[in-house]
């Protein structure tokens, strides 16, 4: 029972000891716990401008495909009429009310396939 007490009374005076038997596990909870803990869905409104329109002023397949993917992601897609100005309307602020908004313009432009010449 005194050897357990010396030790003991040693160990204490050590302050690396006790920092690293108490403290360092606590912060490393602390930290891990917060990074990788929980299960909250994190998702993130985005604003998307699509000005990739066909001559009837309907979206392309392409750009339907990237917003529906966008849309599937961590991303709230809020689509942003296309007539209108984005430097305006960022400039407004309407697009960053809250934490975490952002805004894209997706103007996808895919050249069309040229025969190669014989």
């Amino acid at each position: 029972m005194v050897l357990v007490e010396m030790l003991l009374k040693n160990w204490l005076r050590s302050r690396t000891g006790v920092f690293f038997s108490f403290l360092f596990p606590a912060m490393l909870l602390l930290i891990f716990g917060t990074v990788f803990g929980g299960e909250q869905q994190v998702s993130y409104t985005l604003e998307v401008q699509n000005l990739d329109r066909q001559p009837d002023g309907e979206p392309t397949a392409l750009s339907k495909v990237f917003i529906d993917l966008l849309n599937q992601s961590v991303f709230n897609v809020k689509e942003i009429d296309p007539g209108i100005d984005a430097q305006e309307y960022m400039t407004r602020g309407a697009g960053f009310q809250s934490r975490g908004s952002g805004f894209i313009a997706v103007d996808i432009k895919i050249p069309t396939a040229q025969p190669l010449a014989s």
